[in-house]
């Protein structure tokens, strides 16, 4: 089974947004291409014109990410 856990925070001036699931290396039959994150990373770019609002990782069968919304 996947586990997906979702965190909201208030941090300084953001909305701080974790999102966490498991996932198992040898039941994916191939590496994506990642054009979900970059697809993110862009819109979150066009719209509040800063770069680093998304984060991410994978780390011991967790992957972690994390969106940086500035609070207005």
């Amino acid at each position: 089974p996947v586990n997906i856990n979702f965190k909201c925070e208030e941090l300084d001036e953001y909305m701080k947004l974790t999102i966490t699931n498991n996932y198992d290396d040898k039941a994916v039959p191939h590496k994506g291409e990642g054009i979900g994150i970059t697809n993110i990373q862009s819109r979150l770019r066009m719209i509040y014109n800063q770069d680093n609002l998304l984060k991410f990782s994978k780390n011991n069968g967790i992957f972690t990410v994390i969106i940086f919304i500035p609070v207005q």
